[in-house]
């Protein structure tokens, strides 16, 4: 396998469980807790209740940043990932009686299935960025197999992957199709 298919295949610690709330967030807070607790009673002039006050709220506002960030950036997965599954959507019945063909295909379904492989770059594109969860990208990439298997599809993508316009994108074929 060619180094720019592995480096996408292999899993990254930024691109795994993306949705769930990650223990590391949780455990930040925590250890910020413990610090402000260990500073408070080793300086007795931290012991007052405005200073404990203060830090509490300072520990507060650090979880709260936390884990808005990680509620901002679920929205921001929810619409990629409606907004790509809507656009597959619109061309899945197309690509499929495309990928069945056994003659030289129209210029209107190369240009659908241009149009597929622009879609799977900007998927990969999202998920190398760490946007799209690592399960999401397994499946959507599977789909995409399952597509490489095809003649046509597989032709096409051979004439459109020299130009290197699909962010470093491979798509995968298979000739076991």
């Amino acid at each position: 396998m060619s180094e720019s298919i592995t480096r996408y295949l292999e899993p990254r610690e930024d691109r795994k469980n993306k949705l769930r709330v990650r223990p590391r967030l949780v455990w930040r807070v925590i250890a910020i807790a413990i610090l402000v607790g260990v500073v408070c009673t080793a300086i007795p002039a931290l012991r007052t209740p405005e200073w404990v006050f203060g830090w509490l709220a300072v520990v507060g506002a650090v979880a709260a940043f936390f884990f808005n960030q990680h509620a901002t950036e679920t929205v921001h997965f929810i619409e990629l990932f409606e907004k790509f599954n809507d656009r597959y959507d619109r061309m899945n019945e197309e690509l499929r009686a495309i990928s069945q063909k056994r003659d030289t295909l129209t210029g209107r379904d190369r240009a659908k299935v241009v149009d597929y492989f622009n879609l799977c770059a900007e998927e990969f594109l999202f998920f190398d960025a760490g946007y799209i969860d690592e399960r999401v990208w397994n499946a959507w990439r599977a789909g995409m197999a399952s597509y490489g298997r095809s003649a046509a599809i597989r032709e096409v993508w051979e004439q459109e992957r020299v130009d290197g316009s699909y962010y470093g994108f491979e798509f995968p074929v298979s000739r076991d199709g």
